[in-house]
């Protein structure tokens, strides 16, 4: 019994102080932003994502390939570029993580000895991108309906899909009470 609760009790300390432990040990705040997430600015931020930063990052799951050489990235950044499909979605829910990926693409900055680095992904190996304030928008917008290409489809369909369900609930409803209401007389 007591080894049952020496389990408990460390899983109820890692469930509830060690994720909290993890996010103060990580970089800085993020300040929600206004982005713009409208099929516009996607396809700006996809232009952007085509010309800066497809040359080290690949998308595998809409078919975009890195320009360069992974093992060349990997020598020139100290390691190899990750894949960006699914990034938005990994760093948060509804649009967490396309703040997350703004905040990290303006958050660069100097040190004092004129080393680069990053206020929200500290040591960061990827250099600073140099995107205007636009640019790191349309980005993020981009990375977060890359992460979901069939989010407006999806939503579209699922409300025809209550609705469905809506009307063969009422349906089914309306029969079993005809079908039960001469056999509930007899009884």
């Amino acid at each position: 019994m007591t080894m049952i609760m020496t389990t408990l009790k460390y899983l109820v300390f890692c469930l509830l102080f060690l994720p909290a432990a993890a996010m103060a040990a990580g970089g800085a705040h993020i300040t929600h932003v206004d982005l713009d997430l409208s099929n516009k600015a996607v396809e700006r931020g996809r232009k952007v994502f085509e010309e800066q930063c497809s040359t080290c990052h690949s998308m595998v799951f809409l078919n975009y390939k890195a320009t360069m050489d992974p093992e060349l990235a990997a020598q020139s950044f100290g390691k190899e570029p990750p894949d960006l499909s699914m990034t938005a979605k990994a760093k948060g829910k509804r649009t967490d993580g396309a703040q997350y990926i703004h905040a990290l693409l303006t958050s660069y900055y100097t040190h004092e000895d004129g080393r680069p680095d990053n206020k929200v992904f500290p040591n960061i190996a990827m250099p600073n991108p140099g995107l205007t304030e636009e640019a790191s928008r349309d980005v993020a917008a981009f990375l977060w309906w890359a992460s979901e290409p069939s989010r407006e489809e999806r939503k579209t369909l699922g409300k025809w899909v209550i609705g469905y369900m809506v009307i063969l609930t009422g349906m089914l409803y309306v029969v079993n009470k005809r079908t039960w209401k001469d056999i509930k007389k007899k009884g």
